[in-house]
């Protein structure tokens, strides 16, 4: 998945290299807005600070002017909103998220059964966002 896929309505899942700022994974958000720097500043988001802030972290290469990015406007699952530079995400890591939930019920399980039934799980690069055993 690029960047350049990503359209507003979209639930997605990803990281950003300023991990110490924003945290590093973003789970299940919602694309309300992409906008250019002019726009982001006509709303008064302090994009230059921030970029000051956010530019050790980024990969090599990444021109050093937040006036060239684009900003992508997110709905996060608590309801708050937050705005990143496009080149702040780490674009191997972007996933589409489904919005839909998968759950399993398996009786009379044990320790065994339960282990190997998560290596399965995990073999194919799955995690379960919550795992209930009573």
């Amino acid at each position: 998945m690029q960047i350049t896929d990503l359209e507003v309505g979209q639930k997605i899942s990803f990281e950003v290299y300023p991990a110490h700022i924003f945290g590093n994974t973003f789970n299940n958000v919602t694309i309300t807005a992409f906008f250019d720097y002019h726009l982001a500043n006509a709303l008064g988001l302090d994009i230059v600070a921030t970029h000051n802030t956010v530019y050790p972290t980024l990969p090599p290469g990444t021109p050093n002017d937040a006036t060239q990015y684009n900003y992508m406007q997110v709905k996060l699952e608590s309801g708050d909103s937050i705005t990143l530079g496009l080149p702040w995400l780490v674009s191997s890591t972007i996933r589409i998220s489904g919005g839909r939930t998968l759950k399993l019920t398996f009786q009379d399980i044990d320790d065994t059964r339960r282990s190997r039934i998560m290596m399965a799980v995990r073999s194919v690069n799955e995690n379960p966002d919550n795992v209930i055993f009573e």
